[in-house]
């Protein structure tokens, strides 16, 4: 269980990569994809289905035997974005040859943890078509150290150690390198993604590009009981847990009710702006799946007994009536085994019964 998240952990730097790593999961597991703007076909007990949005969230559903009236919805909610640096365009800044890239905060990064660290890109780059209407989304992922956001040596800021305060303009820019010759100015960054993605400079139209420690994770402790890693908060509940919780042999609390996981990128990103854009998905999404299923126009959210998730998803919660159970998200983070082991019991949500967890890799 434990390596498999460390290998979830390990695949998924970016929200884009956490999506794809669940969707294979899912497919391997017989669930089918189903596009969110299309009529859902006939429901049946049993059926299991995702659908995605924006490349950045996804939601997976179980079909359980019981009337939605009685079983109702058993959901899931975590985040699937971390606290990080987003590069912007045109993000090259070139002094005396060495080149950093201009960034801007993305979410609440403690910044001081980000120094003197190996460091990578992963994202998204859109590409050209001949249909303007439809680019081709590719995902990149750079598992080399490329950059490092560098402190300044303590000679010349000798209250380092008193706590500094920081520029998120001046002191948080990677370097990414020196550049050798002139074609190389302006140019080393798309060199790396046409480099990457074996494409050509100009198929791109848009990129969408994240910083991300290339330290994998790992467990410490004298019995490998803790788990250090970047983007454990939510990764955690995204990878391990929701795979066990829709992918293991069924419960009979599953049997029942209709299964749902909702894993967005939500965390690091307004929450008005989440609840102007993506509740009304959850909302239209949760609403066809309980019409089509029971052919009839209840609620689907007063349908719900229970949701899991975030502090984050208590707003959301609060918002649309949804009884909820609070997992409040953990800070290179580090995290108890055994609070795996109390999650993954919360979930299956059965006082009487206690799953063993094997921590042996």
């Amino acid at each position: 269980m434990i390596q498999r998240l460390i290998d979830f952990l390990n695949a998924s730097p970016v929200n884009f990569l956490a999506v794809k790593t669940l969707k294979e999961e899912l497919e391997k597991a017989g669930f089918q994809n189903l596009d969110p703007s299309e009529p859902l076909d006939e429901l049946k007990p049993g059926s299991q289905f995702y659908v995605t949005k924006n490349d950045s969230s996804l939601y997976a559903f179980r079909l359980g035997n019981e009337p939605l009236q009685e079983g109702g919805f058993h959901i899931i909610c975590a985040h699937c974005d971390s606290p990080t640096f987003r590069i912007k365009p045109n993000a090259e800044i070139t002094s005396e040859g060495m080149v950093r890239l201009n960034t801007e905060v993305y979410g609440g990064p403690i910044m001081s943890t980000w120094f003197d660290r190996p460091l990578s890109l992963a994202g998204r780059v859109i590409l050209r078509t001949e249909d303007p209407m439809h680019p081709e989304t590719r995902l990149l992922h750079v598992k080399r150290p490329l950059l490092q956001i560098s402190n300044l040596a303590i000679h010349f800021n000798r209250q380092v150690n008193d706590g500094v305060k920081l520029s998120k303009q001046k002191d948080m820019l990677p370097i990414l390198g020196i550049v050798e010759n002139e074609l190389e100015k302006g140019n080393l960054l798309i060199k790396i993604i046409t480099d990457e993605l074996g494409i050509k400079a100009s198929d791109i139209l848009d990129f969408d590009l994240y910083l991300y420690d290339v330290t994998p994770a790992c467990t410490f402790g004298v019995h490998n009981e803790f788990i250090s890693s970047g983007r454990l908060d939510d990764l955690q509940l995204d990878g391990d847990t929701f795979s066990n919780y829709l992918l293991t042999e069924p419960f009979d609390a599953l049997n029942k009710r209709i299964a749902a996981i909702n894993q967005a990128e939500i965390q690091e990103v307004p929450m008005d702006a989440y609840l102007g854009v993506f509740k009304e998905f959850d909302c239209h999404t949760l609403g066809d799946v309980s019409r089509v299923f029971e052919q009839c126009e209840e609620d689907a959210y007063a349908l719900a007994r229970y949701q899991l998730g975030n502090t984050d998803i208590d707003i959301i919660s609060s918002a649309v009536g949804v009884q909820n159970i609070c997992i409040v998200h953990i800070l290179r983070q580090g995290g108890g085994k055994i609070g795996l082991t109390r999650l993954f019991n919360a979930i299956n949500g059965e006082k009487e019964r206690r799953i063993p967890v094997e921590w042996a890799d």
